[in-house]
């Protein structure tokens, strides 16, 4: 069974990959459409989107002499978080700064407005919301493991009845 779990748990990494590759490369194409290759908010998210995939190879790495359920948690907690700062915080940016500049402002004015629009609170809000969720999938996965162990305690105490 735990082969099983970690066979269907690489095969979807490996499908993960291969939909965040495909996704950075259309998305960064839209972005050359109004950044340059060599402006500082188009390197940065190119650098983010290079980041991405080792960071999730080291916690599979850093988490594979763990459970199961444990190795997940961790990696889907990292993978939340990253998707919640990513979309709401750089690509909003970066969409923000393209409909500024559709409206007819340079990419300079649209910059600053586009950063003055992207507050401090947000990044809190986000921040306090994703703390939320790790404790709720916290318990969730406790409960799950629970639900698991009762499960198997009765499969036993049905087992030595017969």
């Amino acid at each position: 069974m735990i082969e099983k779990d970690y066979s269907v748990l690489s095969s979807t990494f490996d499908e993960l990959a291969k939909y965040a590759h495909l996704h950075f490369m259309d998305e960064e194409s839209v972005w050359l459409r109004y950044f340059d290759e060599d402006d500082p908010w188009f390197s940065s998210h190119q650098h983010t989107h290079d980041s991405f995939w080792p960071k999730v190879n080291q916690l599979q790495l850093a988490n594979s002499d763990k459970p199961l359920h444990e190795g997940v948690e961790n990696i889907m907690q990292y993978l939340i978080r990253w998707l919640a700062f990513h979309i709401v915080g750089e690509d909003k940016r970066m969409a923000n700064a393209i409909r500024l500049m559709e409206s007819g402002m340079t990419i300079d004015q649209a910059k600053i407005i586009a950063d003055a629009e992207m507050k401090d609170s947000l990044y809190v809000l986000i921040d306090v919301i994703l703390n939320m969720y790790d404790r709720l999938c916290g318990r969730t996965m406790a409960m799950l493991r629970e639900r698991r162990a009762d499960e198997k305690n009765l499969e036993e105490a049905g087992s030595d009845k017969t």
